[in-house]
């Protein structure tokens, strides 16, 4: 696999993907490290916060598919699951015609769209 650029990125800056997954990777790890911490604390903790990063975000795509289930929760063994943390930031590399992440924004106001994956994660 070579370690091209990205063609569309909406900023203008060329990023690799594989500097995007590893800068995804770390923030995983660093947001593991401060949940472990806060399972020992004895007040109750608030609902974590995630970001997401996605290619695309259009009907059936893999970004739609998850982010989706984490904003509105999904169907498992005859009840409707909802993640015990909230998407609060978006970041979408490709913008297709049948994009859906503005409308994603609109409809959950706790959601933001970035331009970077930067300010994305922070």
């Amino acid at each position: 696999m070579t370690d091209r650029p990205v063609e569309s990125a909406p900023s203008g800056t060329k990023i690799s993907r594989r500097r995007a997954l590893a800068a995804g990777a770390s923030t995983v790890v660093a947001g593991l490290a401060g949940n472990a911490a806060s399972t020992f604390a004895t007040q109750p903790t608030k609902r974590p916060k995630i970001a997401t990063l996605v290619t695309k975000y259009r009907k059936y795509s893999h970004g739609q598919n998850i982010v989706d289930r984490f904003l509105g929760g999904y169907g498992w063994e005859s009840r409707w699951h909802r993640p015990e943390m909230d998407v609060v930031s978006l970041y979408v590399d490709q913008f297709p015609e049948s994009d859906l992440s503005r409308e994603r924004v609109a409809r959950y106001p706790h959601l933001k769209l970035y331009s970077t994956i930067t300010e994305a994660l922070t």
